[in-house]
């Protein structure tokens, strides 16, 4: 099926796994569609802490610090930061508000998420950055609404989301138990390897990315408020 987040399955299979069940779901599930996305959004910002040897994780692992943090931020062009905050703030509604979660807001998250997504491939890819020129969302590529797939409820969702949660911590803990040297070994290569492209990738500036912020984001003014 096709679908706006191929371009991710080559190099962030999972992130791509989550964006996609978002983009399905949005006029069949709003509100696991904006799960699933804040659950993409997650996987890219922690792999972004992984391999890019600039940024300092803060204390609090949570995905709100994350982005909220000093490096991350400004690591991320305004518009751009304003988008990682949006996708993060349905999500949680989405997960821990009772209220109904629209077709509109799933569909406007799935293309914030778009865009964070194409400015990390961007900036992050082994290839040629270049690879990812004239990609935008397409609506006609999200799926008309699915009468065989029953939407979630809230409650359905909260467990799916706690399990979630509970599965991540426990793989965690599982790595930090196996850690070997020759594994910290690989993720310094790893991270010189991101380092290296992206350094390089950032000689090639993207001409579109402000045509396609106004575009999608129009115009949000003040620096997002931190919520918990």
């Amino acid at each position: 099926m096709a679908t706006n987040f191929t371009f991710l399955k080559d190099e962030w299979a999972s992130v791509y796994n989550s964006a996609a069940k978002s983009e399905r779901l949005v006029y069949t599930d709003p509100r696991t569609a904006c799960f699933h996305a804040r659950r993409a959004l997650e996987l890219a910002v922690d792999w972004i802490y992984e391999y890019d040897d600039e940024l300092r994780a803060p204390y609090d692992n949570n995905l709100s610090s994350k982005i909220f943090a000093d490096d991350f931020r400004d690591n991320l062009p305004r518009n751009v930061f304003v988008k990682v905050d949006y996708v993060r703030r349905i999500g949680n509604e989405a997960v821990h508000s009772q209220r109904r979660i629209t077709e509109t807001e799933a569909l406007q998250t799935a293309k914030e998420l778009f865009h964070f997504l194409y400015w990390m491939a961007r900036g992050y890819t082994k290839g040629t950055p270049t690879q990812f020129d004239g990609l935008n969302f397409d609506e006609n590529l999200v799926p008309q609404k699915q009468v065989s797939i029953s939407a979630h409820t809230y409650q359905q969702l909260r467990q799916i989301a706690e399990d979630a949660e509970r599965a991540k911590t426990e793989e965690a803990e599982r790595k930090r138990r196996i850690a070997e040297p020759t594994i910290d070994e690989e993720l310094e290569r790893l991270k010189k390897q991101i380092a290296e492209a992206k350094k390089r990738n950032e000689k090639f500036p993207d001409s579109e990315a402000k045509q396609k912020a106004s575009a999608e984001n129009g115009k949000k003014g003040g620096r997002p408020k931190k919520v918990a």
